[in-house]
């Protein structure tokens, strides 16, 4: 007998999928990890497979995979009095009548081999000892193909994400600071992105709320584009920052996509009468109100930027690199386009494109932003076609559905 943590689990599992003559998993979640490549690459071996979906733990890319590759060995797991909760990995070695046998905590997930606090047990167990409380297993299962892995997909891909979200969050951490992960953010329908978008949660606001004054603000700036470049007020709402009378001209609350107040450079250089005139220039001349952006004047809108807050403010502040306001006002200017990327956001989007925040090519740096937001405007729900039935919030998002992403990361 053996006692194994969550990476101790992987490196047995791993091993002893390599030696086996056979094997079978039965576990409660599974996502793509190094377990499931092995599997893949032995899936010759596998004897069966039986996988819960309780809470939309399980990915559906795991799932598509055995419907399409082991459809008569695969079954979802089912509990009809509770939940579907079994880790068991079963293997053959060829030893006579006895099976090496891991039982634990670890369902297959990549959390549970390489973040989580599992314990399980390695043992040799008679077969017999196995086969009744497999068959019943079995019995109460369904086969993969009678499961209807698209309805799944759907509601994995929102009640799921909400579920999710609530798992990994502490009771101790603030969920602003708590990671949230979309794993499947890039092939959602625009449908499930909207209401993702419509499930927005801030202690500050009522349910539904924060979605209603998104699209009122994006609404807004996206019906007052001259407004923006000829009046001050509303140029500094479109900053992020405090209107210049203390009046914010976007009614309701001028805040969301990113607050850039406690940036005071930038800050006193959107409040400048001059700083005002110079950065509605800057965005007016690179950035077009439609169609394509090139990277070219993307690079030159950034340049610009830094330029013009550290002629005016820069020195006075010991600030010089303004990339999260930039993408503040790239974001309001082509929210079809761009996203404001800062604190509040930055990790847990890099999180999910698996990108590192800084260093070389990092989500928060000039070519990892683009890319970032490159691969957002060809995901799924980003290219869906517009829809004239929507109603007029939905289309809003649909008008600013890039920097909506905030909406799932703030």
């Amino acid at each position: 007998m053996a006692f194994l943590n969550g990476n101790q689990t992987q490196s047995t599992l791993l091993r002893l999928i390599k030696k086996c003559q056979s094997f079978s998993i039965i576990t409660a979640w599974a996502t793509p990890n190094d377990v499931f490549t092995a599997i893949k690459d032995n899936i010759q071996k596998c004897d069966e497979i039986i996988i819960g979906v309780d809470f939309y733990q399980t990915s559906p890319e795991v799932l598509k995979w055995l419907k399409q590759n082991t459809p008569n060995k695969t079954r979802i797991g089912q509990c009809a009095n509770g939940v579907f909760h079994p880790k068991t990995y079963i293997f053959d070695l060829g030893a006579e009548d006895t099976r090496t046998t891991i039982i634990g905590s670890a369902n297959m997930t990549n959390s549970a081999f390489t973040k989580n606090d599992e314990f399980c047990v390695s043992v040799n167990a008679k077969i017999d000892r196995l086969n009744s409380t497999l068959k019943t297993w079995r019995k109460n299962s369904i086969p993969i193909n009678q499961f209807d892995l698209d309805d799944y997909t759907r509601e994995y891909n929102t009640k799921g994400a909400q579920i999710r979200v609530l798992s990994r969050t502490p009771r101790s951490t603030k969920r602003k600071n708590a990671f949230i992960r979309y794993p499947n953010l890039l092939t959602l329908s625009f449908d499930d992105y909207d209401y993702l978008c419509t499930q927005e949660i801030h202690p500050r606001f009522m349910p539904s709320e924060p979605y209603d004054q998104r699209i009122n603000l994006l609404d807004y700036f996206l019906s007052n584009k001259t407004n923006i470049l000829a009046d001050h007020n509303v140029f500094c709402c479109f900053a992020g920052v405090s209107p210049i009378n203390g009046q914010n001209p976007a009614n309701p609350y001028g805040g969301w996509f990113g607050v850039m107040q406690a940036g005071a450079a930038f800050r006193k250089t959107a409040q400048d009468l001059q700083g005002f005139q110079q950065l509605g220039t800057l965005i007016n001349t690179t950035i077009p109100t439609s169609g394509s952006v090139t990277k070219n004047g993307y690079y030159k809108f950034l340049n610009g930027v830094n330029n013009i807050v550290n002629t005016l403010y820069g020195a006075q502040y010991n600030k010089l690199n303004h990339f999260a306001a930039a993408t503040r006002l790239l974001s309001m200017w082509r929210p079809d386009f761009f996203f404001c990327l800062n604190g509040a956001n930055k990790e847990k989007i890099a999180y999910d494109f698996d990108m590192p925040v800084g260093g070389n090519n990092g989500i928060f740096t000039p070519d990892g932003y683009w890319d970032a937001a490159e691969a957002l405007r060809n995901s799924t729900w980003a290219t869906a076609p517009f829809n004239a039935t929507w109603t007029p919030n939905k289309q809003t998002c649909w008008n600013g559905r890039i920097a909506m992403i905030d909406a799932l990361y703030y």
